[in-house]
């Protein structure tokens, strides 16, 4: 397969990405994602995940950046935390993984550890 190409729809209430083959336009897959722009919307957020959905933040702490992603399975929630490739920006060694009973309490280990500036995605 050669490479691949994006395209990106916005909508109000978030971005759909499609990827393509590049001589064709045969769907390799789908991607949704909306940004979360306050605390509250991602406690709100997290409340509702189905179990093939999850939340992304990107953010840093003491000058290092971090990417940490909840995940859903029943009526459990997993809070993993990664360093960030420098170059890329990519996922580097996983440096946490955490299980929760609820929404809150995720979000109280967050108000802890994510740093006060981040950005988020439900996708």
């Amino acid at each position: 397969m050669r490479g691949r190409r994006k395209r990106k729809r916005c909508f109000a209430e978030g971005c759909q990405y499609l990827f393509l083959k590049e001589e064709s336009e045969h769907t390799l897959g789908l991607f949704y994602e909306k940004e979360v722009t306050s605390f509250d919307d991602l406690v709100k957020a997290m409340r509702v995940l189905d179990e093939d959905s999850g939340v992304r933040l990107i953010g840093g702490t003491n000058g290092k950046r971090r990417l940490m992603f909840v995940t859903r399975f029943g009526e459990s929630f997993t809070m993993m935390t990664y360093s960030v490739v420098k170059k890329t920006g990519a996922p580097g060694r996983r440096l946490s993984v955490v299980e929760f009973d609820s929404a809150e309490a995720v979000a109280a280990a967050l108000r802890k550890a994510a740093p006060s500036r981040f950005r988020a995605y439900v996708y």
